[in-house]
């Protein structure tokens, strides 16, 4: 565990929680998302998400999520975070003197002894993908799609007791959150977790490709029936891929907006069973794309947000923070990336 870390409680509507933004030195955050080129497409467009998500270290637990963690926020109660950790079990650390698998990242960073996760300090273990938590003797399998169960997921993070708070139990579990806060902030600034952070990023994005969306439905049904093909090279799935990070749905509709209106103008083909497919001007989808997220209103995405309008255009939206990504992670003309209030 590394003493330096320094973790701030974050008050938040009602209450608060710990939160840890990531290592710095001289000002600037070490562990951030930045592997050596050459860059592949799922690279890249890892790259524009976590311009406007985290470092591979940042934690957070003042929003109800139990944990977020990671460069991709990954959550519990989500139920990413704990297929995160499982992930784990699956890299082998070799002892090479011998070539042989001696552990794995998991046994490496998550475990006190053969029989102990480090996470039954805070009443909970991490089996087959599952958050578990202990009721009595027994380690009971928690459901993040069941409120409840989410709820008591939170709970347990926060080390919030079934009696509620009195002042002297809120300061126990104060301590007891941001002692999880200070044990994942530890884990993520370990070499072996930043490479499994990217390589399950890249499998978790893979295959939302061909889930089922019924949002979809209309254009094909398929995450993979919005985008062309000849779109993959370019910076769209990217700015697609960023906002599907923040609300799938509001990604969905902006997207439908997007291709919709590049159809109208014959820069798409379309079809009832495969969707959007032969993009013939990538450059000009491109501009359609961004002139759309200049203008959105939904969440704090662009300059028609109205977080953005009612703060006195003092809280920029989140296309400032894409812009600058696209810009670092493509060999785009800015000028087709123009910022348009």
């Amino acid at each position: 565990m590394l003493s330096n870390i320094k973790i701030e409680w974050v008050k938040y509507k009602d209450g608060g929680g710990p939160r840890y933004l990531g290592r710095r030195d001289s000002g600037n955050f070490i562990h951030v998302y930045d592997p050596p080129r050459p860059w592949g497409v799922w690279t890249q467009i890892l790259g524009v998400i976590s311009a406007c998500e985290g470092r591979y270290d940042t934690v957070v637990m003042y929003d109800g999520t139990g944990i977020t963690f990671g460069f991709m926020q990954w959550t519990f109660t989500s139920g990413r975070l704990q297929r995160l950790l499982e992930y784990f079990k699956t890299i082998p650390i070799v002892d090479f003197d011998g070539n042989e698998w001696a552990s794995s990242l998991f046994d490496d960073v998550c475990m006190k002894d053969e029989d102990t996760q480090v996470f039954q300090d805070f009443g909970f273990r991490i089996d087959s993908g599952k958050f578990m938590g202990l009721f009595g003797n027994e380690w009971v399998v928690l459901d993040p799609d069941n409120r409840p169960q989410r709820n008591r997921i939170n709970k347990i993070c926060m080390g919030i007791g079934e009696q509620g708070s009195t002042k002297g139990v809120k300061s126990k579990s104060q301590m007891h959150a941001m002692s999880l806060c200070r044990l994942f902030a530890d884990i993520g600034q370990d070499i072996g977790v930043q490479t499994a952070q990217q390589e399950f990023a890249k499998s978790e994005l893979k295959r939302s490709l061909d889930y089922s969306r019924p949002p979809l439905k209309d254009v094909g049904g398929k995450i993979r029936c919005l985008i062309p093909d000849e779109l993959w090279g370019g910076p769209v799935p990217a700015i697609f891929f960023n906002l599907y990070q923040n609300s799938p749905g509001g990604s969905f509709k902006y997207m439908k907006g997007v291709m919709n209106e590049c159809y109208k103008k014959g820069l798409v083909s379309f079809s009832d069973g495969a969707g959007f497919y032969s993009a013939r001007d990538s450059d000009g989808v491109l501009e359609v794309a961004w002139n759309r997220l200049c203008k959105c209103k939904f969440a704090d995405w662009g300059y028609g947000s109205r977080q953005y309008i009612e703060s006195g255009k003092k809280n920029l939206p989140r296309i400032t923070r894409i812009r600058p990504a696209i810009i670092k992670w493509y060999d785009v003309d800015d000028k087709l990336i123009r910022i348009k209030e």
